[in-house]
């Protein structure tokens, strides 16, 4: 079972990730690169958001 800590630091990992790839999109000229680097930050974008909408699940007692 993963821990709020752990959906935590994975959820950081991937923030940080999207923001390495974003750099990295904004130096690219070439328009196909482009393109991969979007696919890589839709796919991360929707792993975030399923890593925040667990995170929002846990309930503390």
């Amino acid at each position: 079972m993963e821990t709020a800590y752990d959906l935590f630091k994975k959820l950081l990992v991937v923030m940080a990730d999207i923001d390495r790839i974003l750099d990295e999109k904004s130096k690219v000229i070439d328009s196909k690169r482009n393109e991969i680097l979007d696919k890589k930050i839709d796919s991360l974008e929707l792993e975030m958001f399923e890593l925040k909408n667990k995170l929002k699940s846990i309930k503390l007692k």
